[in-house]
């Protein structure tokens, strides 16, 4: 069967009751006037009688519509169009990046192995730190571990999604740790999955962060200390290994990380600040 212009019925078509004609590429309304048809890729089917319209979206769905609706529903883009807009696939890396990092390892660990509500222990802090106090060392481990890959796993999906989406990605999952919203945006204070995010950027940074970590927190008692001193050390270390690029993301990733530290802080500068192993972060 051979298509018409749109708008002009095909004399000749085999059955008197359809007629085909084409689908307008610049999606105005097709406007049927009375009767109702089949969407396909190409063309549009009209058919008289039975209100039914079938949309091509891989496989054809059928559904009884008004006349009216008709003409609204050809104004919407395919599935396709809608999959290829700009801005959906970088949303789809933050969201992605953010859910990743909300994920409450330390907690969910801790219920796990009936260890008790981590928010009700110590500091009330989700993070490896805080499970410490619990006295399981290993459960610790796991939770520093996975608070760390959740961070670098995030800026690898990211990346391979999208130019740019490392950093994006990487920046949502700590966010996602601080503030979660299944906990009602109460989250930890994203040292471990900051080492995870600048790690999985540039792997020299992440052992410099490591490093920076290991030494103050062993040399002061104070796991506070080894973790902004850590954060602080990170766009340093990036701006001096050429890394330009990504300073602004590790330099605001640092700021939140200092914030989410000001109870700290101010015991440090108090003199109240327990060191490891003490009741109270």
């Amino acid at each position: 069967m051979q298509s018409v212009p749109y708008g002009v019925a095909h004399e000749a078509s085999a059955d008197p009751t359809i007629r085909k004609v084409e689908r307008p590429n610049d999606r105005q309304s097709l406007q049927p006037k009375g009767v109702v048809g089949q969407y396909t890729d190409q063309f549009l089917v009209v058919h008289h009688g039975k209100p039914t319209i079938t949309r091509w979206i891989g496989m054809p769905v059928s559904c009884p519509l008004p006349v009216p609706f008709v003409t609204l529903w050809s104004r919407f883009p395919s599935i396709g169009e809608i999959m290829t807009l700009p801005w959906l696939l970088p949303l789809f890396v933050l969201a992605l990046g953010y859910l990743l990092g909300s994920i409450p390892f330390g907690l969910v660990l801790t219920r796990l192995t009936g260890a008790g509500d981590l928010r009700q222990i110590g500091s009330g802090n989700i993070g490896a730190t805080n499970v410490l106090r619990t006295g399981r060392k290993g459960l610790a481990a796991a939770t520093l571990l996975l608070d760390l890959l959740k961070g670098a796993v995030a800026v690898l999906i990211g990346a391979a999604l999208i130019e740019g989406g490392g950093p994006m990605a990487g920046a949502m999952a700590f966010i996602g740790h601080c503030y979660p919203v299944w906990l009602r945006f109460a989250g930890g204070k994203g040292v471990a999955t900051m080492m995870g995010v600048v790690t999985a950027l540039h792997w020299p940074a992440g052992c410099i962060f490591a490093a920076v970590w290991l030494a103050a927190l062993f040399g002061t008692k104070w796991s506070s200390v080894g973790g902004m001193a850590a954060a602080v050390s990170a766009p340093i270390a990036l701006w001096f290994m050429g890394r330009i690029d990504l300073v602004p993301v590790t330099l605001a990733l640092t700021l939140i990380l200092l914030w989410r530290h000001r109870a700290n802080i101010a015991r440090l500068m108090q003199g109240t600040e327990p060191k490891i192993g003490a009741a109270k972060e």
